[in-house]
């Protein structure tokens, strides 16, 4: 296991201690000089608290930008705090102090199969979408999944359990973004939203008759008294819109 493993050993997700290895790297004599190019106002207490790993807080996220400039590193490496995905701290740099690492967070494969956490999506009755903030979470696209680009791809957590037993709560999904139903057959499951308010996790199947067209959006889960089908015709089908078609699926076995 690499050294630096250690910093987070009281706190897991301190960014402090990782910058306090990282201003040593990049020349700082002291951590005072360093906070200080960051902001000046910072006293020596509130620093030494961020970087300590016995210290439950962390460095302010209205700082981390001014940091990575500081230290000329990726924004995003402290954003995503990823960290734990270089085995030498050193290859976060942009410049040539290291003269041999001059990577950034775009040049490493690794990093590029990172993709973001959305939040939660209903996998019960339709509510009200609450995935519009990001979270300051990245997974790792799944080495299996190799068609389009990575920006195609984002995740969430199943909230609910109208698609048991294939998706269960807390499980990670991974929803390749399209905007067709001519991206779906017969029982794919999607991300979809009706009347622009309700947000939901459906296997969808297309009905076609001379004239007319229609979908059912239906859950996996049994218990259809609990989880109706949603039927959708002709005129009907301009309240849905499809925001993803679900391609992978990563068991939450902490349950």
């Amino acid at each position: 296991m690499p050294k630096r493993k250690e910093y987070f050993a009281s706190f897991p997700g301190k960014r402090g201690p990782y910058i306090k290895k990282l201003l040593r790297l990049r020349g700082f004599k002291t951590a005072r000089s360093f906070w200080e190019k960051v902001n000046p106002n910072i006293t020596a207490h509130q620093f030494s608290r961020w970087m300590n790993p016995n210290e439950n807080t962390d460095i302010p996220g209205e700082l981390w930008e001014e940091v990575a400039r500081v230290l000329e590193i990726d924004p995003d490496i402290i954003k995503y705090n990823l960290f734990d995905e270089y085995d030498d701290l050193s290859m976060l740099f942009k410049n040539k102090i290291v003269p041999y690492l001059k990577h950034s967070i775009k040049d490493i494969p690794v990093i590029k199969r990172l993709i973001p956490v959305i939040g939660s999506v209903s996998c019960g009755n339709p509510y009200p979408d609450n995935s519009q903030i990001i979270q300051l979470e990245m997974i790792r696209l799944p080495e299996s999944i190799t068609s389009g680009g990575l920006d195609e791809y984002f995740a969430a957590t199943a909230d609910g359990d109208s698609n048991a037993n294939k998706i269960e709560d807390g499980d990670y999904i991974i929803i390749r973004r399209c905007v067709d139903i001519e991206n779906f057959n017969n029982g794919n499951l999607g991300y979809f939203c009706l009347h622009e308010t309700d947000f939901f996790i459906r296997a969808l199947y297309i009905q076609e008759s001379p004239g007319h067209r229609g979908i059912v959006l239906q859950s996996l889960n049994p218990r259809q008294d609990l989880y109706p089908r949603i039927i959708l015709q002709d005129e009907q089908l301009a309240s849905l819109r499809i925001y993803g078609k679900i391609v992978y699926i990563l068991k939450n076995l902490t349950r």
